[in-house]
């Protein structure tokens, strides 16, 4: 049926690799493409994570190989754990590119990937490889309830482990810190007199631009200046304004301060805390609802500007 079986295998797992991606991204918290700081920092809720992140590659192969099998299709089961090592491959890619990596638990990250590929390649050798009847649950005797129960165990007592956050504070800081020195050297410039010389403002504009540009870095907007003219992207720029033209960082630093000073002038007389007016704004800057991220990095930011 397949005449190059190497090449095709290829093919498909590279189109697998894909759909992967897309559909354990989808059960993600992550909402209209915006990350924050704290999910990518984030240990809360430690079983489920470990869980989630080590098991996800395996549940999607194994669910991939039964269907392959109903259909006829053994041939393109073969080594089929492969996956798992060129979606964890492309994310790491990912990580280094938009330089979210210094951000992320060494320890933990590794953890993940080494467990999840492992995993991947002994249910594969030992049951996948095998057809049907060595995947599904047997019918005789205690196997499947037994390590069911070993699941659910070691789930609740990763579940119940309490994280130590100073960790994750202190990267989250060291982080912020540095995207601002680097911004601050790149765009400051930019500015208007009126931020230039206004702390609230500045402070609440680098908190902004800091998380507009973890979430579309240089690579990612020069995507969206090549693929403009399609009509599909709608925000360009370092601060990604909304606009029915291609806009240069400098435009879309012109824009966004117009936002902003428009929401500070409507908030600034409310007596209410300068963090919380710093949330409204980021609420009126950006309907995805990153108002409590921005807040958190005006709450560092405004100790150093």
């Amino acid at each position: 049926m397949f005449k190059d079986l190497n090449l095709t295998l290829g093919i498909f797992q590279f189109f697998l690799t894909i759909l992967m991606l897309i559909s354990i991204n989808s059960f993600s918290s992550v909402k209209k493409g915006y990350v924050t700081l704290d999910q990518l920092l984030s240990t809360t809720n430690l079983g489920y994570n470990l869980f989630y992140r080590i098991l996800s590659p395996v549940v999607f192969i194994s669910i991939v190989t039964i269907a392959l099998y109903a259909l006829g299709l053994p041939q393109l089961t073969k080594d089929v754990w492969l996956i798992s090592i060129y979606y964890f491959g492309y994310n790491f890619i990912v990580l280094l590119v938009t330089k979210k990596f210094e951000l992320v638990n060494k320890l933990l990250y590794f953890t993940i990937v080494v467990s999840s590929i492992l995993l991947s390649y002994w249910i594969y050798v030992t049951t996948l490889q095998y057809g049907l009847s060595n995947i599904l649950p047997d019918s005789g005797g205690l196997r499947t309830e037994f390590w069911l129960i070993i699941i659910i165990y070691f789930y609740s007592l990763l579940n119940n482990f309490t994280p130590d956050y100073s960790v994750e504070n202190e990267r989250k800081k060291r982080f912020l810190l540095k995207r601002y020195s680097g911004l601050n050297k790149n765009y400051f410039r930019l500015l208007s007199p009126t931020f230039k010389n206004d702390k609230f403002l500045k402070t609440i504009f680098f908190s902004i631009m800091i998380t507009e540009d973890v979430n579309r870095p240089p690579i990612f907007r020069l995507f969206e200046r090549l693929l403009f003219f399609t009509g599909m992207i709608k925000t360009t720029g370092i601060m990604q304004v909304t606009s029915n033209k291609m806009l240069t960082d400098k435009e879309s630093i012109i824009l966004a301060e117009k936002i902003i000073l428009n929401s500070y002038k409507k908030h600034f007389n409310t007596h209410d805390s300068d963090l919380w007016i710093a949330s409204k704004i980021a609420s009126d800057y950006n309907a995805a609802g990153y108002g409590s991220e921005i807040s958190q990095n005006y709450g560092v930011l405004k100790s150093i500007i």
